[in-house]
């Protein structure tokens, strides 16, 4: 795949769109690819200069473990969830072959006001 393809990644962030997880097939970007795609990612303007996000990368071994949390959350605040919504949510955790999970880390300490950092 070439870097300029506009099938890749790279090429999806830099024209801002986004794929669905379902259409994403392995083998997913190799590391320079991930972590370019990263740096790109953390462009987003910020003008205190705080990055209040932080990037977690979940390698397949770890999936079940974020399954099982995603079903934890969504339960606790649907716990009439019906099967295929379950179902769904332990999907997300599995259907695409990398996952990155974007935390956001807000600064309380900051003059710039919560808002705008979550913003």
């Amino acid at each position: 795949m070439s870097f300029n393809d506009i099938s890749s990644p790279l090429s999806l962030l830099r024209s801002r769109r986004s794929a669905k997880p379902r259409f994403m097939v392995a083998p997913g970007p190799d590391a320079a690819q991930l972590g370019a795609m990263l740096a790109i990612a953390t462009r987003t303007p910020d003008h205190g200069k705080l990055f209040p996000w932080r990037f977690v990368v979940v390698d397949a071994d770890k999936r079940d473990a974020l399954a099982e949390l995603l079903v934890a959350a969504y339960r606790r605040q649907k716990a009439d969830a019906g099967r295929l919504e379950i179902e769904a949510t332990e999907q997300f955790a599995r259907q695409a072959p990398m996952l990155v999970v974007v935390l956001s880390a807000p600064s309380p300490a900051s003059h710039i006001p919560m808002w705008e950092q979550e913003l």
